[in-house]
């Protein structure tokens, strides 16, 4: 009878293992998924500072800027440097957000 009563006890230990486990994937998912908008806003904000500086280079090299060829050439520069690392940053947070749905699917409890 003892045992009844045991196996039933951990019955719900497991269930409330595997819903935490659920809960907490679900969570971590959330957060690369923000992650994610966050990163892809700011590589769309650099792509369209890096056509506005190469229109100025252009503005710059016909005589029409007021800025220096030297500063924007250093402006572009910075600017891949950081597309590069969004990019980057992207592709890492993506191969994080894989891990999780795959630790799931090898314990063999599904979201």
């Amino acid at each position: 009878m003892l045992e009844v009563v045991n196996l039933y006890f951990a019955s719900f230990t497991q269930d409330a293992e595997a819903a935490w486990k659920k809960q907490v994937r679900r969570q971590i998912r959330n957060k690369h998924g923000d992650r994610l908008r966050e990163l892809q806003a700011k590589l769309e904000k650099l792509q369209r500072q890096q056509t506005s500086l190469r229109q100025e280079v252009v503005s710059s090299l016909s005589g029409d800027s007021t800025f220096d060829t030297q500063l924007l050439k250093s402006l572009l520069d910075e600017n891949a440097a950081a597309i590069k690392e969004t990019e980057s940053q992207m592709l890492e947070c993506q191969q994080d957000q894989l891990l999780p749905d795959q630790r799931g699917s090898a314990e063999g409890t599904p979201d």
